[in-house]
């Protein structure tokens, strides 16, 4: 009774909340509100991590014998060199790595969720003057901003952060493999393959959001399984705190409520009856307020779509090529893809194989009906990341049955040497895949390289104008938006040239290059208003980046 008022009473403030403020309203509440939230949710996960530290150990050391143990470390360590040395650290989704490193930083040095619009450095302190919320949940931002806090504002330190969550997943994914199908060895193929799949690798060398909200989730189900291991209200806890933080990665993660609710309704159908299983749905909630706010508040975001985002429209387009793209073998290890679906169709296990089937499923439908959601266009594969961990649990599973079969067929020394030997051909075959930077954003790439070099030309106390201010923040110089000068002359005139005077600098970027009026309309508005002076340029493939020096008042 006290739960049902709790959830109700958390319910109409929270609908009283959206219908007093507009969504606009709400952005701005939610810049100092996500990063509170956030501290709270990752305090509660220490927390119940820190209560829950024996028990889990225990039934972590018991895992495997030592020899898996070791071959799950050098698992480990073959994902994390996969990453770290043979993938290119880039930048894959152009700007939005950007825009994470931004609000990162603002998050590191000021607790704000938002991006700065006119970001200023001033002795290693940072301030945002023009600040803006994104759309895009915060998590991944914030885990980002704790690496910030401890070891300094880098895109290095991004680029290991990621990095080092590869192999922390594929750690997970063994875990999960070896609990969920009873066999340290389906563990063990699950998380070899995992770490060999190439788009795992190639995006878990960028700074995408995907890769650790894939991370993350494979975590929450880790100690989802730990729960139904130990049923005490310190475990339930910690499963509540992890799917708190592993949900505000995407708001797709929110799907995978279905998944935790198949496994109580299956497993532990007697919680489902216990007053504790509702107090902490309601704590699940509360913690996820701001999370929530922020779904309500970005609900009309078109997301890049010209129409509608999510249609029965693309759904069979998407159907047929996010099919394809697990057996046309360009993309996707064929051998894999097949001993997923043996693992699936091997008979016995049926919970855990209904549990690890839906994970796939609500991780791999939902992109169904997005507009963007075909893997074949580019950038658009990293969805597909979220469905990589389930897949390569079933092909785990695959692999560990036909070994165990094919020993009473053939010398038992021989079926594991077998298997083994055509899961390292698919890593020989597909290493020339994993060191491709790819085409796609290939001008997004190239003005970002350019940037790099001019922010070096750069003096401490002089500002960029651009239209992708993040950059130059993180590379610790003064930026802001070009389009000040349009759209907010005042701004521009009163505040920005006084400080600066003669040190203001226009970036000629990527989106002076297009063929979008009002983009280009800010770069030509600078150039055409003030006398400029040429400080360097590059020329890549056609496209003109080049970084002047705005000279003295304006002309015209």
């Amino acid at each position: 009774m006290g739960v049902g008022a709790g959830l109700a009473a958390w319910g109409a403030v929270l609908i009283g909340w959206m219908n007093v403020y507009s969504p606009m309203e709400i952005r701005r509440q939610l810049i100092p509100l996500c990063p509170i939230f956030l501290w709270i949710g990752v305090a509660c996960l220490a927390y119940t991590l820190c209560l829950n530290f024996a028990p889990l150990w225990k039934i972590i050391r018991e895992s495997g014998t030592r020899r898996q143990w070791l071959t799950a470390a050098v698992i480990c360590l073959l994902a994390f060199l996969l990453v770290h040395d043979v993938a290119p650290r880039t930048h894959r989704l152009f700007y939005d790595e950007d825009i994470y490193e931004a609000i990162a930083l603002n998050m590191a040095k000021n607790n704000q969720a938002a991006m700065s619009n006119d970001g200023r450095w001033d002795y290693g302190h940072f301030q945002g003057k023009i600040l803006e919320f994104n759309k895009q949940p915060n998590a991944w931002p914030f885990v980002m901003s704790l690496a910030y806090r401890i070891f300094g504002i880098s895109e290095k330190v991004g680029f290991n952060l990621s990095n080092v969550l590869f192999a922390v997943a594929v750690m997970c994914v063994f875990l999960v493999g070896g609990w969920l199908f009873e066999s340290p060895w389906a563990g063990l193929f699950a998380a070899y393959m995992y770490a060999c799949i190439p788009n795992n690798v190639r995006w878990f060398s960028s700074m995408d959001g995907d890769p650790p909200t894939a991370c993350f989730t494979v975590l929450a189900v880790l100690l989802t399984l730990f729960f139904f291991r130990s049923r005490t209200k310190a475990a339930l806890f910690l499963c509540v705190s992890a799917w708190v933080f592993a949900a505000q990665f995407r708001f797709e993660v929110l799907l995978l409520g279905l998944l935790v609710f198949a496994m109580f309704y299956v497993e532990g159908w007697d919680e489902l009856k216990t007053p504790r299983v509702y107090a902490f749905l309601l704590l699940f909630f509360v913690l996820l307020s701001a999370h929530l706010l922020q779904l309500y508040a970005v609900r009309d975001e078109s997301w890049g779509a010209r129409g509608n985002k999510l249609s029965l429209d693309y759904f069979f387009q998407n159907l047929k090529t996010n099919t394809v793209y697990y057996f046309n073998r360009k993309e996707f290890p064929l051998p894999f893809s097949l001993l997923a679906v043996a693992g699936l169709g091997w008979p016995g296990q049926w919970k855990v194989k209904l549990y690890t089937a839906l994970w796939f499923l609500l991780s791999w439908a939902i992109f169904l009906f997005f507009y963007a959601g075909g893997y074949q266009f580019g950038v658009d594969v990293r969805f597909s990341i979220m469905s990589m961990a389930p897949l390569a649990l079933l092909a785990g599973r695959g692999a560990d049955r036909l070994v165990s079969a094919g020993r009473r067929w053939f010398r038992a020394a021989y079926v594991p040497l077998a298997m083994g030997m055509v899961l390292i051909a698919e890593l020989l075959f597909y290493l020339p895949s994993m060191r491709a930077v790819g085409r796609e954003t290939w001008q997004c790439r190239d003005d970002h390289r350019a940037a790099e070099y001019f922010a070096s030309l750069v003096p401490d106390d002089g500002i960029v104008m651009t239209h992708n201010p993040n950059m130059f923040q993180i590379f610790g110089k003064n930026a802001a938006q070009m389009s000040l000068f349009t759209e907010h002359s005042d701004y521009a005139l009163h505040v920005i040239k006084p400080q600066f005077q003669d040190k203001i600098y226009l970036h000629w970027n990527y989106w002076c290059n297009t063929q979008d009026p009002v983009q280009v309309r800010f770069c030509t508005n600078m150039i055409d208003s003030y006398e400029t002076q040429l400080v360097a340029e590059r020329v890549v493939g056609g496209a003109r980046y080049a970084l002047y020096r705005v000279l003295g008042d304006r002309i015209r």
